[in-house]
């Protein structure tokens, strides 16, 4: 445990919900030609890996917290402009989906803050959420652009044969 105490399982943890959740759906983005949303995903990746490893360095802190806000903020807007072009209904998703971001990102920062040691898993679920919204949004990409994927994080319509 270092001096903020985090412990090195909670590292090991946090490093693998990044690479999980942000680095793995980069390439994917990259693969699908959306760079802004793929460049997005790696810089926050990239940066959230470094400071885990090093999470005393303050630096890398700020960093981190700069990336991820921007990030959360193109990949909000974006959902709610693809929402508008889809459905109305996508809309309130959209408002839900950054609603559970919100959510357990506050927590975890609100359990760090009183030392309680649940505030891994609310981050971790904080990287879940994100990758929800990623998913979310490139699905209201792939309807708009109407391209057939090869891969589909999540499908927008399940047909029942």
């Amino acid at each position: 445990m270092d001096e903020l105490g985090i412990k090195s399982s909670d590292q090991s943890i946090l490093i693998t919900t990044t690479v999980v959740f942000f680095l793995l759906p980069s390439s994917f983005l990259f693969y699908e030609r959306h760079y802004t949303h793929a460049v997005c995903n790696l810089l926050s990746g990239i940066v959230s890996i470094c400071y885990w490893t090093n999470p005393t360095s303050t630096t890398f802190h700020t960093v981190d917290i700069i990336t991820s806000r921007i990030s959360t903020g193109v990949y909000f807007c974006s959902t709610l402009y693809y929402s508008y072009y889809t459905s109305s209904e996508h809309i309130i998703s959209t408002i839900l989906l950054m609603s559970q971001v919100i959510f357990f990102y506050a927590k975890s920062r609100d359990a760090y803050c009183n030392r309680n040691d649940s505030w891994v898993v609310y981050h971790a679920g904080f990287h879940f959420a994100c990758f929800m919204a990623i998913a979310f949004c490139y699905v209201l990409m792939d309807n708009i652009n109407h391209t057939s994927s090869t891969f589909c994080i999540f499908p927008s319509h399940v047909y029942l044969q």
